[in-house]
């Protein structure tokens, strides 16, 4: 049977939400600690793990100790954005992103962060310039591709939301849900073989719509 999905705002709502939540692991996940002073990598290190325990405020103690310790730490001021992502302060994480641009402009996931923080402001725009700034360095930055796809569903651009998703499955084609995600866009784009063949791909890769 075809896949029926809710094509309603507050679906619509759930997917931009999770597709970022998505280009927040991505980012976390892609980044190894590089700073030069070990105290502070400890104190990085720490925050991590907080992070990833959902100690959120331990979290953003053990990252400003590390940027103390070492204020050009620019992995920890990345960090520290996403953590105020998750805590709503999204004024906070635009503004621990652009510390770590003014460290190092080429640090791709700094703009994933930003980005990031701009989509949850609803400021679409700036959300893909910021990703296009990303791609340009690293075009190889998958949750960029899948961060940007988010704001090109908000803007209803579906036809570039599904290229993105496309580019995102290049790099990426055994993620089941991603195929379900583009199956989602393509059924909101009037394509409802295409999302079915989506689906279908999820199913097999085992994932149930």
């Amino acid at each position: 049977m075809p896949c029926e999905l809710s094509l309603s705002n507050s679906h619509a709502h759930r997917l931009r939400s999770f597709g970022l939540l998505l280009v927040s692991l991505a980012a976390a996940l892609s980044i190894v600690a590089c700073g030069g002073n070990s105290e502070a990598e400890s104190h990085f290190n720490q925050g991590r793990a907080d992070l990833e325990d959902g100690s959120l405020e331990q979290a953003i103690d053990e990252f400003d100790t590390a940027i103390r310790l070492d204020p050009e730490f620019v992995e920890a001021y990345e960090y520290r954005a996403w953590v105020y992502i998750h805590l709503a302060e999204y004024g906070r994480a635009i503004a621990d992103s652009d510390a770590a641009l003014h460290i190092d402009p080429e640090y791709s996931p700094a703009y994933g962060s930003r980005a990031a923080a701009y989509a949850y402001l609803r400021e679409y725009d700036q959300s893909v310039a910021d990703l296009d700034s990303a791609l340009r360095i690293n075009p190889n930055y998958a949750g960029a591709y899948l961060g940007r796809a988010v704001a090109y569903i908000a803007l209803e651009e579906f036809d570039r939301a599904i290229a993105d998703y496309d580019a995102y499955l290049r790099i990426n084609p055994d993620d089941a849900i991603h195929y379900a995600g583009r199956g989602v866009v393509k059924q909101l784009a009037g394509d409802a073989q295409g999302a079915e063949q989506d689906f279908r791909k999820a199913r097999e890769l085992g994932y149930e719509p």
